[in-house]
């Protein structure tokens, strides 16, 4: 969702925290809309261009396209706006006009219970995967404010999905632990805690050095069966000193890291901010 944030951010002097704390927002928030990685809801958009003397469309680009075209058409046709419409051409977009909030509250085995924020895009998706099961996989991804979660379905016990209206975003949905990787085990209340490089490259074709993109190969291999192959029922990682990790797929209740930790543009916005904070 490429978008011109940063770029304008900068020419007008703003640093991440200034700009997040003008919209009430999280610096967290900041980066992760300057690094294309989550939607936008309409409201922090257009508080975000506010803040920057610009017009939605300047900031946001590929709003422009499917504003103007509804806007035509409404003209030619004297009709009405199809809200509906746009909003699905805007969030293609990356721009979310959904006005509501959304959370998920859980309790896995072992009876850990939490309430995660969602994005709408990711609730929705969310929910058609817990109504839906595929058969060859027990494993469902999702984010939720600056982490990653992954959770098997086999070992969840309860899981209410919320909403309400919307309020001022809550900082407390960007707090990340300070190790990197956590993995709860099944009838655990406690989870595993394992320092872990960041991914450096994005997984494709053309990548050979699995230990750029660990954290990808993970949630690859979860998505897509490879825990059900019998010959691969261990997940497989190396920690911060390079020593080697095994535990066994189907004992994984839920296991969480950082979203910038598997996005190298997102981990460099971060230090870009740390930077920045430091000045």
């Amino acid at each position: 969702m490429k978008n011109y944030l940063k770029a304008i951010r900068k020419k007008k002097g703003l640093t991440q925290r200034q700009l997040a704390e003008s919209t009430h927002t999280s610096q967290q928030q900041i980066q992760r809309i300057e690094s294309g990685v989550q939607t936008v809801r309409l409201d922090l958009a257009t508080s975000i261009c506010a803040i920057l003397d610009e017009p939605l469309t300047a900031v946001f680009p590929k709003t422009y396209r499917p504003i103007q075209k509804e806007l035509r058409r409404a003209k030619s046709d004297s009709k009405s706006l199809d809200l509906h419409k746009l909003h699905d051409e805007l969030l293609k977009a990356g721009i979310e006009t959904d006005p509501l909030q959304y959370f998920i509250k859980y309790r896995i085995r072992g009876g850990v219970t939490n309430i995660l924020a969602l994005t709408g895009p990711v609730y929705k998706n969310l929910y058609v995967q817990l109504q839906n099961r595929p058969d060859e996989t027990s494993f469902v991804t999702f984010n939720s404010g600056s982490s990653v979660f992954l959770l098997n379905l086999n070992h969840l016990q309860y899981c209410h999905f919320l909403w309400e209206a919307p309020r001022i975003y809550d900082r407390k949905y960007d707090e990340k632990d300070a190790c990197s990787l956590n993995i709860f085990l099944a009838g655990d209340t406690e989870p595993l805690k394992f320092d872990i490089e960041p991914d450096t490259e994005i997984m494709s074709a053309d990548c050979d050095d699995e230990k750029s993109t660990q954290l990808q190969r993970i949630i690859f291999d979860a998505e897509y069966h490879i825990p059900q192959v019998d010959d691969s029922r261990f997940i497989i990682f190396d920690d911060i000193d390079g020593e080697t990790v095994f535990i066994k797929w189907d004992d994984i209740a839920m296991l969480s890291f950082p979203l910038s930790y598997m996005c190298p543009d997102l981990y460099e916005a971060e230090m870009e901010g740390l930077g920045e904070d430091e000045e």
